[in-house]
């Protein structure tokens, strides 16, 4: 077995998929009805395969997002990454390092979810495994790198701009 993808519950579409396709998602297909809403399927570029699902009713808004306590998104640069999240009006917290060569830094999504964006350390494999961590990933996992509420950035707010359709990013998906 393996996973595939998260269904992400959404307040407003327009703004969580604009915020998502800043952070560098794809907009591959869309599900426009389904008995959870409609959804929208995202993957990265380096993802072999749709690794989000934005699932929104507007009947349904978010109303609690304490059962996910938070998303993981690896960069090979985080300092271009934030950089590049900020050109695009994506505020991310000052990064911090947890361990050696390993930084991170921190966004909020319009709903309050929480990213966590990841810069391993040179010759580091590209997630988390038991082989490659064993004992030694709680010593990094403890370490305080989750600022105090108070020194989050603030959620997302989309300009227009990037809330502007793109027919080219949109294909449609019927549902069997």
């Amino acid at each position: 077995m393996r996973m595939l993808h998260l269904g992400l519950r959404v307040t407003d579409l327009d703004r969580s998929l604009a915020f998502y396709l800043a952070l560098g998602y794809a907009e591959i297909g869309r599900v426009p009805s389904t008995p959870f809403g409609s959804l929208t399927l995202l993957q990265l570029p380096d993802d072999p395969f749709v690794s989000l699902e934005l699932v929104h009713d507007p009947a349904r808004p978010v109303t609690d997002t304490s059962a996910v306590n938070h998303l993981v998104v690896q960069t090979d640069d985080l300092d271009a990454a934030i950089a590049d999240l900020a050109g695009r009006g994506v505020p991310a917290e000052r990064p911090v390092e947890p361990g050696p060569g390993l930084r991170t830094s921190w966004l909020t999504d319009p709903d309050g979810y929480r990213i966590e964006l990841v810069q391993w350390p040179a010759g580091h494999a590209a997630g988390m495994t038991a082989a490659r961590h064993g004992r030694r990933v709680i010593g990094i996992l403890n370490a305080p790198s989750v600022p105090e509420p108070h020194t989050r950035a603030q959620p997302f707010a989309a300009s227009t701009a990037l809330m502007t359709p793109r027919s080219s990013r949109t294909a449609q998906c019927s549902v069997k």
